[in-house]
């Protein structure tokens, strides 16, 4: 592919899976190589059920996140276009980091008629480290499945913001203590000015 300065391309590629891959997410990876330097492009294949009974959809409060915070956010919307009656389907939540460890799981079983939206917060573990992750969702019922995911980041925390409050704090403080020092001052200084008088 020969790009000139400043142009952009879009390339359009298939992946296909072997039918014997079950239902997940599949973290991968598009090597660039251009005059001597590469650079990696993270890519996420959602495999699902080639009849799926939901539309799943899943949208980030935040693309990044604080390591300090260790919370993300997202809304979860899941669609039944199958059943015509209420089923309880099964909801998986998978955080994976870029090699496609899985970092931690949860399960709930959600009821849904036509369609539902949840918020979800998802508490990641002390351990986690700064770096990209993907939130892997799973619905299923019986044997359809339905799988979505999204690309977030976990950044290291600003220890700065926090040292210039801790700075300013003490600051108020040893105003407030000055103050104080100067207003017991005044108020000695004039009971001695009147018993002299």
């Amino acid at each position: 592919i020969i790009l000139n300065p400043k142009e952009t391309r879009k390339i359009k590629f298939d992946v296909i899976a072997p039918e014997d891959v079950s239902p997940q997410t599949i973290i991968g990876k598009i090597m660039v190589e251009s005059q001597g330097k590469k650079q990696e492009i993270l890519i996420s294949i959602d495999i699902g059920s080639p009849k799926a009974l939901f539309d799943v959809s899943v949208e980030l409060e935040k693309n990044k996140i604080s390591v300090s915070d260790r919370t993300l956010t997202a809304i979860v919307t899941l669609l039944n276009f199958g059943e015509t009656n209420r089923i309880d389907a099964k909801v998986e939540y998978i955080i994976l980091d870029e090699e496609g460890k899985e970092v931690i799981k949860s399960t709930e079983t959600i009821a849904v008629e036509t369609q539902i939206s949840i918020l979800k917060r998802i508490n990641l573990p002390q351990t986690t480290k700064s770096g990209i992750y993907v939130l892997s969702v799973r619905v299923s019922y019986g044997e359809e499945f339905a799988t979505i995911s999204s690309f977030f980041t976990i950044e290291k925390s600003n220890s700065t913001t926090g040292y210039t409050l801790l700075v300013i704090l003490v600051i108020l403080i040893l105003a407030v203590a000055v103050i104080k020092t100067i207003k017991i001052n005044r108020h000695g200084r004039r009971n001695r000015h009147r018993k002299l008088k």
